[in-house]
């Protein structure tokens, strides 16, 4: 579970960096396709001004090397609560049927204290998971406020583009780029989001 939350995290963390600077793409922050799983994989191919700019964003990718970016939804499933409420009902089952043999009593309360730890192991992880939701939602909204900041910016350069200076036109060309960068991000976030509906 350690994993996964490493790996939301470093998401939300690449997720403020492009809706900082939207220059920045997940490409730029070692993130590509895996020509052979097909889905988005942490390389540790940093570009060396994101390096520059996100020394820590970057560091985090980079120990992420060979992780896939979206966390599953059997992953998210794997660490909720309901598990923790089984494991405790689980050790008090343990310990009833433990007593029935005449050991119980001295064992019943060590198997018990097992299982009430596991359940609280259980219950901080299910909060994790619920706080990074949580911020993933709120990454998710940022970036699309963003975009939608460049977008108007996009609009009004065009409607000054009859004067046509190069200037302008790199200009265009960079507010498009960014634009493209966000809906990147912006699908990437809503699909792990939807990953987290899905093990509810």
């Amino acid at each position: 579970m350690a994993n996964e939350i490493k790996q939301l995290e470093c998401l939300s963390q690449i997720s403020s960096a492009i809706i900082a600077t939207p220059s920045y793409s997940l490409s730029s922050f070692g993130i590509l396709k895996d020509p052979g799983t097909k889905q988005l994989t942490y390389t540790g191919n940093i570009e060396s001004s994101a390096k520059a700019d996100y020394a820590t964003v970057a560091a985090a990718s980079i120990a992420l090397t060979g992780a896939a970016t979206i966390v599953t939804t059997s992953a998210l499933a794997s660490f909720g609560l309901i598990a923790g409420a089984g494991v405790l009902a689980g050790a008090g089952a343990a310990a009833g049927g433990a007593s029935a043999t005449g050991v119980g009593l001295a064992v019943a309360p060590f198997i018990l204290l097992w299982g009430y730890k596991k359940y609280k192991q259980k219950k901080r992880e299910q909060e994790q998971k619920e706080r990074m939701y949580r911020e993933l939602v709120a990454k998710q909204q940022a970036a699309i406020n963003r975009q939608k900041e460049i977008n108007r910016k996009l609009e009004e350069r065009l409607r000054q583009q009859q004067a046509s200076t190069e200037q302008l036109k790199a200009e265009i060309a960079r507010l498009r780029q960014e634009i493209a960068n966000l809906m990147e991000l912006i699908e990437v976030l809503t699909q792990q989001i939807n990953n987290f509906k899905n093990a509810a």
